[in-house]
């Protein structure tokens, strides 16, 4: 009989001691509601002020703004310890219309590999064809493309001044354009006169003609030194200009005395006399053997 009680007396004990440990490790400190931690850093994009609280659990959501020049719709969850990206979005660069082309010109693609925000293009002109706008390039804004068409003109030259006494070959009969490689030929309408200057021009790319106009003037030439013993009939007055076609007559003065050389000379059209003055010399006497 008191067996039996001890063993119940035991079993009793056993029972409170459970009871308690159980009661012990159950009203322990509740844990803390689920939370995100700090917010995910978006590229080109800023968290909307509307989605700021002083903490996120689960459920919270977070919008972001892209930045100007970027297009996107960025969202991220708090799952209840991680901030997840709903479908994994990004803000990217906001696309320009594709950009226009402008007469006898081209662009080119100079910053960027694309026509979206931040790229930039360069406009150049075709051969024979010059830009005459201050600005040449045009970049992508979040706006679309900025600075208007830049312009292309034809390359042309001016026609030249034709002054007297010069005849101009090349020259249109109207009022037509002098584009590059036109070539212009000069000469004098005179013999007279010396075309003094390049012969022919061309229009250069530069719009430019490739030398200056030439001019005529007078032909003239010059008095080449005369031998003591020889006279000479002809020579200008007050040391005139002796012009095209003068001429010139030599003689020995002095007895016993051979002019060698042509006893005239005229001036010629290229400024040149036709022949060299003469020299007089003494006449040679050949003995018989």
């Amino acid at each position: 009989m008191e067996s039996n009680l001890v063993v119940l007396y035991i079993f009793f004990l056993a029972s409170i001691c459970t009871s308690a440990f159980d009661d012990g490790v159950n009203s322990g400190p509740s844990p803390e509601p689920s939370a995100c931690p700090e917010l995910p850093i978006v590229e080109n994009a800023e968290v909307s002020t509307t989605s700021f609280k002083s903490t996120y659990t689960k459920g919270d959501s977070l919008i972001y703004n892209c930045q100007q020049g970027y297009v996107g719709k960025v969202i991220f969850v708090c799952d209840g310890h991680k901030w997840e990206n709903t479908r994994n979005a990004k803000c990217s660069r906001k696309r320009c219309q594709l950009p226009e082309d402008i007469p006898n010109g081209r662009f080119t693609l100079i910053n960027g590999t694309e026509f979206v925000y931040g790229a930039t293009i360069k406009y150049t002109c075709k051969t024979g064809y010059r830009m005459v706008s201050l600005v040449d390039t045009r970049t992508c804004l979040a706006e679309g493309w900025n600075n208007h068409l830049p312009e292309c003109e034809e390359i042309t030259c001016s026609p030249p001044e034709v002054k007297d006494n010069i005849i101009v070959d090349g020259l249109p009969d109207y009022d037509s354009t002098l584009r590059i490689g036109h070539q212009l030929k000069f000469t004098c309408d005179s013999t007279g006169l010396m075309l003094v200057g390049p012969k022919e021009v061309i229009c250069d790319e530069n719009g430019e003609w490739s030398n200056q106009f030439p001019r005529c003037e007078e032909v003239i030439c010059d008095l080449k030194e005369i031998h003591g013993r020889v006279s000479v009939v002809g020579l200008p007055q007050k040391n005139a200009p002796i012009k095209y076609g003068h001429k010139l007559q030599f003689y020995c003065s002095q007895p016993g005395m051979v002019l060698r050389g042509n006893q005239e000379v005229t001036c010629s059209n290229e400024g040149h006399w036709s022949s060299p003055f003469p020299i007089c010399e003494g006449r040679s006497f050949h003995s018989s053997p």
